[in-house]
């Protein structure tokens, strides 16, 4: 319940009143909104939820029964300083099916509440306060507008898991603002111990009649890519399943790489190429790596191709898989780019581990990250076999890649019934699908 949920009526003036204003009365949910509370909407819907909050109001309830102090400028900030106030919060999160705490407005909570730059130990009382109260509860938290110091403070708190950084997506606006922030301040989240958050976005065009999203694919594999939350926030009838599908089993659960994808060293200087960003996945058979580029420029882009030196990878050792076109590419050492992409427009590669006189597991080929641990259990070589064993949702099909140089043979060990198998010589790839009937399938191929 915010101080300016009481609406003009007018949508401009409305938006630059929750701009300037907004703090919090009550960190509780609209009752028009949801009717019997947010926990008995939690319970109906079945799921754990994530919640938002943000600063609270010089006219906040909470004053009648905790102690504050007010801040200034516009927003008419007030800031709680005792730790029980922590503890009424997580109670309530906890006994609504919160399962995330988001806490926004962290950067501005620290411009415009004087008392947290002038008492010591009072920025770190309120950081503290928070953690501790969410970890006791089994509850864990996210940070928004994060400023950096925040982000090292953050390494003491062991369920402070993730963080926003970038700032916030507003659907058609240029990707600058959004996307390269996101990947730089990436590398500042994952040395911190945290995984980055993306925002919301739109997966599909068509919701808007002013900035339009006409980069849902990319939005997508930006989030996958991240290691973090993937959150489209489409309306109703306009979610893009297929397109969300290629980021998670059948149930859901995200199918990520080990770790963040981050800009390669060539793109913290003068380049002419796609901007590109690398992560990996780490098996017995050995390292995957993911490669995105995006066209940030506003001319053709030259520089047609990236060298696995760029990349910080030894030649040789891997196959290029173009993801888009679903085939190996011929030239050794090195990415070729597309000839010609729009702006924004992206291009993604994996790098599949060559095996002595075996096929090369190129993985599922149809989802963005082709190998990943929450999908593959064990990957191990035994003679002339390449032997699976992965974690599946039971009636789920499931569609195998892998790169030959002549047709494998697939067979299920247990857990499922194949589908179909085929070869294709141009392509050099071989197909697998099946049908998980447990949620282990274990097969071989040779």
């Amino acid at each position: 319940m915010k101080s300016t949920d009481k609406g003009t009526g007018f949508g401009a003036l409305d938006w630059v009143k929750n701009l300037l204003g907004g703090g919090a009365i009550r960190w509780s949910a609209k009752e028009d909104v949801f009717p019997d509370g947010l926990g008995a909407f939690q319970r109906k819907l079945g799921l754990p939820l994530i919640a938002h909050n943000r600063w609270y109001d010089k006219k906040t309830d909470y004053k009648k029964e905790y102690e504050f102090v007010d801040g200034v400028g516009s927003r008419k900030p007030s800031f709680p300083i005792e730790e029980r106030f922590w503890e009424m919060i997580m109670d309530d999160a906890k006994n609504w099916g919160i399962q995330v705490y988001e806490q926004d407005w962290l950067d501005t909570q620290w411009d415009i509440i004087p008392y947290l730059r002038q008492s010591i130990g009072a920025g770190e009382n309120w950081l503290s306060w928070m953690s501790q109260s969410a970890k006791s509860r089994g509850l864990s938290i996210q940070y928004c507008m994060a400023n950096p110091g925040m982000f090292m403070q953050a390494v003491k708190y062991s369920n402070v898991t993730q963080v926003r950084v970038s700032g916030d997506y507003l659907a058609g606006a240029p990707k600058e603002f959004h996307w390269l922030p996101f990947f730089k301040v990436s590398m500042l989240a994952w040395a911190c111990g945290l995984y980055p958050w993306k925002d919301t976005y739109l997966s599909s065009s068509g919701q808007r009649a002013v900035r339009d999203e006409s980069r849902g694919e990319e939005e997508t594999l930006i989030s996958i890519l991240s290691a973090g939350l993937v959150g489209p926030g489409d309306r109703i009838g306009y979610i893009n399943k297929e397109l969300l599908l290629r980021t998670c089993r059948k149930d859901g659960l995200l199918l990520k790489p080990d770790k963040p994808a981050m800009p390669i060293d060539k793109m913290f200087g003068k380049h002419n190429t796609l901007y590109t960003v690398i992560t990996e996945t780490r098996t017995e058979l050995g390292t995957y790596y993911y490669v995105a580029g995006f066209n940030m420029l506003k001319t053709p882009y030259l520089k047609k191709e990236i060298g696995f030196d760029d990349l910080g990878i030894e030649p040789g050792e891997y196959l290029v898989y173009d993801w888009k076109e679903k085939k190996i590419q011929g030239e050794n050492g090195k990415i070729v780019y597309p000839e010609k992409l729009k702006t924004y427009e992206g291009a993604y590669y994996v790098l599949v581990p060559k095996l002595d006189n075996l096929p090369a597991l190129v993985g599922e080929k149809e989802k963005f990250i082709t190998v990943s641990k929450a999908r593959f259990k064990q990957l191990k070589t035994s003679g002339s076999k390449l032997m699976l064993e992965l974690a599946c949702v039971k009636a789920e099909l499931i569609e195998l890649g892998l790169a030959s140089e002549q047709k494998p043979l697939g067979k299920i060990i247990s857990g499922g019934e194949i589908i179909e198998q085929s070869y294709d010589p141009e392509t050099r790839i071989f197909r697998l699908k099946f049908r998980a009937d447990a949620q282990e399938v274990k097969l071989e191929i040779e």
